[in-house]
């Protein structure tokens, strides 16, 4: 009988079969963990295609709920918003029928409308030959608020941009000096013929037409002057420039025409008043927007008057 080399050691192959235990059992191991892979990829696999475990199907089907009640929702909101849209379209439809149905009609009643204020001016023109006017046909209404000026109020001129502030001033600079060119055209003509006594009381008409700074221009002009910007563009600078002006041309103009006195003080109430405004006018423009010069010029020019 024959025995191994190893069989005369058993300290040896006590240590051979110990470290093939360690083997099999390492071995073992590495199957299972290469099974659980194995696993994990046939589940991955499987979710990808659709099938999955119960309690992740009952997850997905709560989902699947959520997601159809939503895009429900969003299919009745597009409903409704075709049909208001279909409402409108027919809306505007309708509207065109109309226009252009009644347009013709609208041409005739323009015709007539026509027809009548060339009768009105055939009217006008017979009374005008005839020297007489129709009472029943021309009459005055009674005096209301809207034929009275706007005042300048606070929330009024607040409101106003800057564009229509230099706007206004400059439509109340053109309307003075309108009103100062024809009041001093009238005084040149009358003074060819006779003198002027600034004593004198005048019309109505007369001293409506000697004031062409009213109380209610000042009032506007100091109102807009308020709330007008420090620093101007070139343009606007030369049309405050010529409103500041306009004030000394009427303070000229007075002196000239004897109703400011000697002691210069206005003849009148409605003198004194327009004189003082001018000077505010002009010593506001003149210090708000750092126009010294113009006091210069008006010094010159009131000496010339001397």
């Amino acid at each position: 009988m024959q025995y191994s080399k190893i069989s005369l050691y058993p300290e040896i192959a006590a240590a051979a079969v110990k470290a093939q235990q360690t083997v099999n059992s390492d071995e073992r191991r590495v199957e299972d963990d290469l099974a659980d892979s194995l696993e994990d990829v046939g589940r991955t696999k499987q979710q990808q295609e659709g099938v999955v475990p119960a309690e992740v199907e009952s997850v997905t089907e709560v989902q699947v709920q959520v997601v159809q009640e939503f895009v429900r929702d969003v299919n009745e909101e597009e409903e409704l918003m075709n049909e208001e849209e279909e409402m409108m379209n027919e809306e505007e439809a309708m509207n065109e029928e109309e226009y252009y149905g009644n347009e013709g009609d609208d041409d005739d009643g323009e015709e007539e409308e026509f027809e009548d204020e060339d009768e009105n001016d055939d009217d006008d023109e017979e009374d005008d030959e005839n020297g007489q006017v129709d009472e029943e046909k021309y009459f005055f209404e009674p005096e209301q608020p809207k034929h009275r000026g706007q005042e300048p109020t606070l929330p009024l001129i607040a409101a106003f941009s800057q564009w229509r502030l230099h706007k206004t001033l400059a439509y109340l600079d053109t309307w003075i000096s309108e009103t100062l060119d024809i009041v001093s055209a009238e005084l040149t003509s009358t003074t060819e013929t006779d003198e002027i006594n600034p004593a004198a009381p005048l019309s109505n008409s007369t001293a409506a037409a000697a004031t062409p700074l009213t109380p209610r221009y000042a009032r506007w002009i100091f109102s807009c002057l308020l709330f007008l910007d420090e620093y101007l563009s070139a343009d606007q600078m030369s049309d405050l420039r010529n409103l500041a002006k306009t004030c000394v041309k009427i303070v000229i103009w007075q002196v000239a025409t004897g109703r400011v006195g000697p002691d210069g003080q206005g003849v009148d109430e409605r003198q004194e008043e327009m004189r003082v405004n001018a000077w505010i006018v002009h010593r506001a423009i003149c210090g708000g927007w750092a126009q010294h010069d113009l006091l210069q010029d008006a010094e010159s020019m009131l000496g010339q008057l001397a």
